[in-house]
């Protein structure tokens, strides 16, 4: 094998190889986005499903006070 074709072959390893980290690359990006998405989606259910849960414990509260006034 001559150099200039070990040149080539070496050439066209790096490239696969630039080619594949950036797909490497790519992929983790796109999968730490939809992490973060999915994040912040349950962060938003948790708040409402806090919000829910004051309500509820406002509405329990008013009831049982007006049990105790009503005796």
């Amino acid at each position: 094998m001559s150099t200039e074709e070990m040149d080539m072959a070496y050439r066209e390893k790096r490239r696969k190889n630039n080619e594949s980290a950036k797909r490497s690359r790519d992929a983790k990006r796109e999968k730490e986005e939809l992490l973060e998405r999915e994040h912040f989606r349950l962060q938003q259910s948790n708040a409402k499903k806090r919000a829910y849960l004051y309500f509820l414990d406002v509405i329990a509260r008013n009831l049982e006070q007006r049990l105790k006034s009503s005796s």
